[in-house]
C-alpha cells in the first residue's frame, strides 16, 4: 500500500462480447449490458519489477463488479476498514 494514498486504487477489467452488437440492449424496460467487470484492490496486485514494462495479473471471479460488489466496496471504505 502506498502511504501517500488515502483513497484505495482499484483495477477493473471489463469483459465484453466479441460481437459488439450484443453488448447493449435498449428497451422500454431499460438499458442492459451483456458485459461483466471484475476488480481487485491495486495494493493486492504487487508492483511491476524494474526490468519489466508490464505485468500479468489475475482478478478473482468472486470480485464481480455488480450491485452487491459495489455496495461491499463502498461499505468497506465508508466504515474505514482495511482495504
Amino acid at each position: 500500500m502506498n502511504p501517500k494514498r488515502f483513497i484505495p486504487a482499484l483495477l477493473a477489467v471489463l469483459l465484453i462480447p466479441e460481437n459488439a452488437d450484443e453488448l447493449l440492449d435498449l428497451s422500454e424496460a431499460g438499458l442492459t449490458s451483456a458485459s461483466r467487470m471484475y476488480w481487485e484492490y491495486a495494493a493486492n496486485l504487487g508492483g511491476i519489477d524494474d526490468d519489466k514494462a508490464s505485468k500479468t495479473v489475475h482478478l478473482p471471479r468472486r470480485n464481480l463488479f455488480d450491485v452487491e460488489g459495489l455496495q461491499a466496496i463502498m461499505r468497506t471504505i465508508g466504515e474505514g476498514e482495511q482495504w
